[in-house]
């Protein structure tokens, strides 16, 4: 491969995982549960574990 396509494919992995690592919030509007504690949570098989936590607002 020529110096020019690896530098695209290196900018494009860059690109990729930088946008992985800043999805991590949720943004809306959720009045009916203004002071309550939410949870994000994810799945991996059968098992359930939390990606984010917060109070709402």
């Amino acid at each position: 491969m020529n110096n020019r396509i690896k530098d695209i494919l290196f900018l494009c992995l860059c690109l990729i995982s930088i946008s992985a690592f800043t999805q991590h919030s949720i943004t809306g509007n959720f009045p009916p549960l203004a002071g309550q504690q939410v949870r994000l949570v994810g799945f991996e098989g059968f098992d359930i574990y939390t990606i984010d936590n917060t109070k709402v607002t």
